[in-house]
């Protein structure tokens, strides 16, 4: 994609991305819906598919959530109106949902959450609400009015239901109805409401943006997987003077501060690395091991390609090549970081690219593991 709407790709990472909302017209002229209605519901009725269906009465001003999966007696006793259901995560399902995700790779991989599709009757929405991550809201079939607001801008929390957390009034800085191709793009913490004018089905883009909280909550996960008895424990100091009181000791936030001096570098990247490449659902790994076949290559030509749908990125610290996938951290030597690092842009590598590599066992091992996890596609020739 050259271009969104009437922008370039630069232009509106420059001046739209994370900093305000606007509508893109056109970005997808002859879009058409990756599923019908009927196979939406379908999917709802799945055990392992994410779905929630939202209804709102508007004569007592009540709402509904029933969460997936959910049973056909409920669709048969739906109005006509003022109902939304909504679809977690169909990149996981739709092998076409990838095209549509394909047009938003100017953003890197590990930024995106997922693709959720909704079908809203007319008057369906979730309520006015705010997100934190950042959304590309692409509209296909019928039409849904937008409100949006400016973004960080106080607003005030309401719970018309117990699991619904929506927004009161606020002052939107946009008022516009999406058609077929139209796109809508929301930052992070901006208050927005969708509103079907009439039946209409949405595709979400999100894209994660960690906070400070979850790096905490995957760093402590880290630290806790580690042996206890690696961990220093507390030494009391001059305990004769100390032990008089029951006040705790003076040096002990030198000792507190200490620990959390001591979280490294590398233990910071980690944790974010496997937080931000962390699928929504666990994926099984491969019955045949490929990665025996791999060990054993010898002379046959081969290909290595990281599989197109695994999440991953990579960095560099102190002198180490972490590479991140599906959610867990892979040490290599830096020695091997331009091979590494086209593997991780989705390039294809030619066997003969890695002679060297092939005489480092950690090497092989690591791939091969990678390889059995059907992370990465190993194809002989």
């Amino acid at each position: 994609m050259k271009t969104l709407g009437q922008f370039s790709v630069e232009h509106f990472l420059e001046h739209y991305w994370q900093q305000k909302p606007v509508v893109l017209r056109q970005v997808f002229p002859r879009f058409e819906d990756l599923l019908t209605p009927e196979e939406l519901a379908g999917m709802s009725l799945e055990s392992d598919v994410e779905s929630r269906l939202i209804q709102y009465q508007s004569e007592n001003s009540q709402w509904h959530l029933n969460t997936g999966p959910l049973s056909e007696s409920i669709y048969s006793s739906l109005p006509e109106n003022h109902w939304t259901l909504l679809v977690q995560t169909i990149d996981e399902w739709l092998p076409e949902a990838h095209e549509l995700l394909e047009h938003f790779n100017f953003i890197p991989n590990w930024r995106r959450d997922d693709l959720m599709v909704s079908y809203a009757t007319p008057g369906g929405g979730v309520g006015p609400h705010v997100d934190q991550y950042d959304v590309f809201l692409v509209q296909g079939l019928g039409s849904r009015r937008w409100k949006v607001g400016s973004p960080n801008q106080k607003v005030t929390p309401s719970f018309p239901h117990p699991q619904l957390k929506q927004i009161a009034d606020f002052d939107p800085i946009i008022d516009e109805t999406l058609e077929r191709g139209d796109v809508l793009y929301i930052p992070p913490n901006t208050p927005h409401d969708g509103v079907a004018v009439e039946a209409c089905m949405t595709y979400s883009v999100g894209f994660r943006a960690p906070s400070h909280h979850m790096i905490y909550e995957q760093l402590l996960d880290d630290i806790l997987s580690e042996e206890e008895f690696s961990s220093p424990r507390f030494k009391d100091v001059s305990p004769n003077r100390a032990f008089k009181t029951q006040a705790l000791p003076s040096q002990l936030m030198d000792w507190l501060r200490a620990s959390l001096a001591s979280i490294s570098d590398e233990a910071l990247i980690q944790a974010f690395g496997k937080l931000v490449t962390e699928p929504r659902y666990e994926n099984e790994p491969f019955e045949d091991s490929l990665g025996r076949a791999f060990k054993n290559i010898g002379n046959r030509p081969f290909t290595l390609q990281i599989d197109p749908q695994a999440r991953v990125t990579y960095t560099e610290c102190n002198q180490q090549f972490f590479l991140f996938i599906n959610g867990e951290s892979v040490l290599f030597s830096t020695r091997y970081q331009p091979i590494l690092k086209k593997l991780c842009e989705y390039e294809q590598i030619h066997g003969k690219d890695l002679n060297n590599c092939l005489q480092d066992i950690e090497f092989v091992n690591e791939i091969a593991n990678l390889i059995d996890k059907g992370w990465i596609i190993f194809i002989q020739m």
